[in-house]
């Protein structure tokens, strides 16, 4: 009995010595929660134990000044104020002004307005006003800033299938700002006279942008800008386009991606390199002034332009070169399209307007990122030619090569695609919606049913890799299955509940970007 006695009193001494892990939390962390019908600040171990009135402080409604690490959880208080360097945390509750000289990290809960001297990350919840930091502002998921946001650096990602990430006023920012996904809704973008914006797995179109030094729109990105650009630097990567129907005055533009502009509506000052391919948002006919750069800085060889040559004019200005569009047709053949982008899985029909009665060979230079099909004679309004089927089927970027003429596809994103338009059906009866997933995950995808007439869950993977989705009739009425990705993109399938109706249905093919 004495041995044992020993052995346990051994083992008591050796934990006691042995420091015990409680997580990234310190047991003095404080936290400020809800309990009952107040707001109290207490330690994290005091949380972690029974409930003792003594051990905590009634702050509700209170100003909190904290100068250790805070947690807030739930409750209401005033303005927050954290200094020597401590972090904050905030994950619910509603508060007034927040200050702190430490990282902020918010991913619920209401506050008036944040301020940091450092690191601000925001993933969910609101703030009313402004948010402002002197390093960086991280911006992901769903929430809602009333105001501004300020800082040296900002990130936004922006690809929640649950909400946008949402700015109302303006975002400004002095070095960098990253902008990924397309569930955002900001007012602004302002660069403040020396901000470079990145755009990263990006398709969509940009806020009004203002005071930007660079843009930068990386691999896999398509981007249209919202108004009149004067940047120093554009810089394009390869299997990413860059679209503007505005005005557009560069410094410098860097390929090797595509520049997609309105003839006549861009001005280069400087030099162009890597070898760009230049495409226009309308016909362009011989002879056309399709964009200017300064005396004797840009030759016709630095662009790419298919389909086309240029030639350089420096006659009609003094300080800049005109460069003029010549058409090249091949055996009398020319495409009605120069550049188009499509989401994985889709198909785009391009026009080869000719007079020949044999259709022009075709050709895919990478069949592994589009494919070129069989062509079909096509007569309409006089115009006359054969029409090809281009699918993508991977992401990057090919030429296509239709009698000579060529054409660029980029596959940028990926798509979902429905197989039903609608469907009718009785209540208590069931049908299942198969979606074919192209470069996209089921994660990445919300399906949820408007009107409580139907109900919709998953049900499983077909045999032919489609996933499948189990509708419902519950009631009489009309409701619809809404499939929503992450990209921004959404279909939805009409579902019709009839009682006594016999199941019937309009397929088709419903495409959404992902």
């Amino acid at each position: 009995m004495k041995k044992l006695v020993a052995v346990v009193m051994s083992v008591a001494v050796l934990l006691l010595t042995v420091p015990v892990s409680v997580g990234a939390t310190s047991s003095n962390t404080k936290i400020i929660n809800k309990h009952g019908s107040k707001t109290y600040m207490g330690t994290y171990s005091d949380w972690n134990k029974s409930w003792d009135s003594d051990n905590f402080t009634d702050v509700t409604d209170d100003d909190i000044d904290c100068s250790d690490t805070l947690i807030i959880k739930g409750g209401t208080v005033g303005d927050v104020t954290i200094s020597d360097n401590s972090s904050l945390t905030i994950s619910g509750g509603n508060m007034s002004d927040v200050e702190s000289d430490g990282s902020i990290r918010m991913t619920d809960g209401t506050a008036d307005s944040i301020k940091s001297d450092d690191d601000i990350s925001i993933s969910g919840g609101t703030v009313e006003r402004d948010v402002e930091s002197d390093d960086t502002v991280t911006l992901s998921g769903k929430l809602m800033v009333g105001g501004s946001v300020t800082a040296q650096n900002v990130e936004v990602v922006a690809s929640s299938s649950s909400g946008y990430t949402t700015v109302s006023d303006d975002i400004s920012f002095e070095e960098d700002m990253t902008l990924q996904g397309t569930r955002y809704k900001i007012g602004r973008i302002d660069g403040q006279s020396a901000g470079t914006l990145v755009l990263k797995n990006f398709t969509g179109t940009l806020p009004a942008v203002s005071e930007v030094e660079d843009i930068c729109v990386e691999s896999y990105s398509t981007a249209t800008a919202g108004g009149n650009l004067d940047i120093n630097t554009l810089t394009i990567d390869s299997v990413s386009v860059f679209s503007t129907k505005s005005a557009l005055t560069v410094n410098t533009i860097k390929g090797p991606g595509t520049l997609k502009f309105t003839a006549g509506n861009l001005k280069i000052r400087s030099d162009v390199s890597g070898h760009p391919v230049f495409a226009f948002n309308s016909a362009v006919s011989d002879g056309t002034a399709v964009f200017k750069a300064k005396s004797g800085t840009v030759s016709t060889g630095d662009v790419t332009v298919y389909g086309c040559s240029l030639t350089k004019d420096s006659s009609r200005e003094s300080d800049y070169d005109t460069f003029i569009l010549h058409g090249s047709s091949s055996l009398g053949i020319s495409l009605d399209t120069a550049f188009v982008n499509l989401p994985m899985g889709c198909t785009y029909y391009v026009l080869a307007v000719t007079d020949v009665s044999i259709p022009p060979t075709q050709m895919s230079y990478n069949s592994s990122v589009a494919v070129v099909g069989k062509a079909a004679a096509y007569y309409k309004n006089g115009r006359a030619g054969w029409l090809y089927p281009v699918t993508a089927v991977a992401r990057g970027a090919v030429t296509i090569n239709i009698g000579g003429q060529k054409m660029i596809v980029a596959v940028t994103s990926g798509s979902i695609i429905v197989d039903t338009s609608s469907y009718t059906l009785s209540p208590g009866k069931t049908y299942c919606i198969g979606v074919k997933l192209n470069g996209t995950v089921r994660s990445n995808i919300s399906v949820y049913s408007e009107n409580s007439c139907v109900s919709i869950q998953y049900k499983g993977r077909a045999a032919n890799g489609a996933e499948l989705y189990l509708v419902k009739a519950n009631n009489d009425g009309t409701g619809y299955a809404v499939f929503s990705t992450a990209a921004g993109g959404y279909v939805r399938t009409q579902i019709n509940v009839v009682k006594g109706a016999v199941s019937h249905g309009i397929g088709g093919r419903l495409i959404a970007k992902a």
